[in-house]
């Protein structure tokens, strides 16, 4: 696909669709007999035909979320058979993709000629047109809606986000102030709009449309193309095959940095310069290509000028990192199995343990109940009142209505007692009397 800052005015531009950088693509996907590739984008079709012409069984399936291209699409289906299969879809909806296990994907991001040369589409300012700027004309709003309805911080995200126009404010005053005129309807009359707001350039830098930045801007919210680019990466990220290849091409420097830090997030290193994140939270599922965007070359721009802003980076799941990734888990099972047969093998020692100092218990349970027997066998011989004689029982002074003392298994008295007692059972082999006064 294409699309650069200077493209709508370039005489040299050439109609029709031109791949860019098809060569270094080729080579990265390397495509092999057998191998399934996925084309999220396909556009005009011309990766996807360069992908199944030199290469038997190769199977490519695309996705376009223009309609017009599903015609296009028709042409491949005859040629090459159950080796193409086309869905009319949008790559940010790749969760909804019933199809996965591919050797590469590739995505070619923003307009393709086709979209761009075709008036009606209204992408351009070369020919005048209604301000559309749909990718897929039967759903969502138009441009000319999007600007006759939409309130002031959405066209400033527009023009100063994502068209990067640092006279914003400029064009967003006269956007605002044009509404309901009819100049916002047509893209000849919103380009003279947003030239005249912006001015005429510099001296000294070569010509680009003063409209061209937010023209731009439109189109990228008008089809939410960032966000669709959030979401297309990681889901194709994940239908990747161990050893597959992820092939980005952007002509947008938010394209490029959307690219740029998942490339650098999947590869283990930090996003950006402000990443702090330490490197135990960043792991390694793939190598990056090259740390830099690959060029096209002078020769390609020649020949295809639309190809001067296009930025190409990739990244391989690497297969050695499955393998490793597949050893840690296999040692962590191993590791878990045996800490759990040991854990087992504790567990079953406390049982024997707690078992062995049950029966103890339960003994010594039984020698005190023993002991409890033959008490009682002893203290039963003293059921019968005791009658006490002599100057003992002579001496014997009621001081208390119940006086408690204790006599030895021979019978003996220690302290002071009553004449009469009555037996009442104690511990240590020795018995106690509830005596009472005759």
């Amino acid at each position: 696909m294409l699309c650069s800052k200077g493209e709508f005015l370039n005489t040299a531009a050439m109609s029709g669709h031109v791949p860019v950088l098809l060569n270094e693509t080729l080579e990265l996907i390397s495509p092999k007999e057998g191998d399934t590739i996925l084309d999220a984008t396909f556009g005009g079709g011309g990766h996807s035909r360069a992908l199944l012409k030199d290469t038997n069984n190769v199977t490519v399936v695309a996705l376009d979320r223009d309609p017009e291209a599903s015609i296009r699409a028709e042409s491949m289906y005859g040629q090459y058979g159950k080796c193409f299969r086309f869905y009319c879809a949008n790559f940010g909806n790749l969760l909804d993709l019933g199809e996965s296990e591919f050797n590469a994907v590739l995505f070619d991001f923003g307009l393709s000629s086709f979209q761009l040369d075709t008036a009606e589409r209204g992408f351009s300012f070369r020919m005048d047109a209604p301000a559309d700027m749909r990718m897929n004309p039967q759903s969502g709003m138009s441009a000319a809606e999007f600007l006759e309805t939409s309130d002031e911080e959405a066209l400033i995200r527009a023009v100063r986000n994502y068209g990067e126009e640092k006279r914003w404010r400029r064009v967003v005053a006269a956007i605002l102030q044009a509404r309901g005129t009819g100049t916002l309807q047509r893209t000849s009359s919103l380009a003279n709009l947003i030239a005249k707001a912006v001015g005429a350039n510099r001296s000294g830098r070569s010509f680009v449309h003063p409209a061209t930045r937010s023209f731009q801007g439109i189109r990228i919210e008008v089809n939410n193309e960032l966000s669709a680019i959030e979401r297309g990466l990681p889901a194709a990220f994940d239908r990747l095959l161990p050893g597959g290849v992820l092939v980005a091409i952007s002509f947008h420097s938010l394209e490029d940095r959307i690219v740029k830090r998942f490339c650098r997030r999947m590869a283990g290193r930090p996003e950006h310069s402000g990443d702090m994140s330490v490197q135990e939270e960043r792991h390694e599922q793939a190598k990056m290509v090259s740390t830099r965007p690959i060029l096209p070359s002078e020769e390609e721009i020649n020949q295809n000028p639309r190809s001067r802003s296009a930025r190409l980076r990739a990244m391989r799941i690497q297969i050695s990192t499955i393998r490793s990734s597949f050893l840690v888990l296999v040692s962590s099972i191993i590791f878990v199995v045996v800490a759990g047969a040991f854990s087992v093998v504790w567990l079953q020692q406390q049982i024997n343990q707690t078992a062995r100092s049950s029966l103890i218990l339960e003994n010594q349970l039984g020698d005190t109940i023993d002991k409890i027997r033959y008490l009682d066998e002893k203290i039963s011989k003293f059921h019968q009142p005791v009658v006490l004689q002599g100057k003992v029982a002579k001496s014997l002074r009621p001081s208390k209505e119940n006086q408690v003392v204790w006599i030895s298994e021979r019978g003996s008295l220690r302290g002071h007692t009553y004449a009469h007692a009555t037996p009442y059972r104690g511990a240590n082999n020795l018995a106690y009397f509830n005596l009472k006064s005759p």
